[in-house]
This record gives structure tokens, C-alpha cells and sequence, in this order.
């Protein structure tokens, strides 16, 4: 696999987590939904300095 497919593969995922927990989060017990939220925020953070990274050596 390249290293563009599998920053593109967390991208989604991250974006797939982010989505599940915003339309399941009243069936989420809130104990595990905090934690869940706290992964999903980094997650998030990540998978926008990859992009912005991705963004600036596509020149290189």
C-alpha cells in the first residue's frame, strides 16, 4: 500500500467515526461516550494536519 492510500483510508475512517458517534449519541451510554468523543476530536485534528501536509508536499 502507498502512504497516500493509507492517510487517505484513516482520513475516512476518522470522518466515519465522527459521523456514528453525532447520529448514535443518544443510544451511547455517556461514560463510553466521552471517551469515544475525546478519540474522535484527535482523530479529527489528525486527519486535518494530514491533509493540510498532503496539501503542501503534493508539489514535491
Amino acid at each position: 500500500m502507498n502512504q497516500t492510500e493509507n492517510i487517505l483510508i484513516f482520513i475516512i475512517l476518522s470522518f466515519v467515526l465522527a459521523i456514528i458517534l453525532i447520529t448514535k449519541k443518544d443510544t451511547i451510554p455517556p461514560r463510553i461516550k466521552r471517551t469515544l468523543a475525546i478519540f474522535a476530536i484527535a482523530f479529527m485534528l489528525l486527519s486535518f494536519g494530514l491533509i493540510v501536509y498532503s496539501a503542501f508536499s503534493l508539489g514535491s
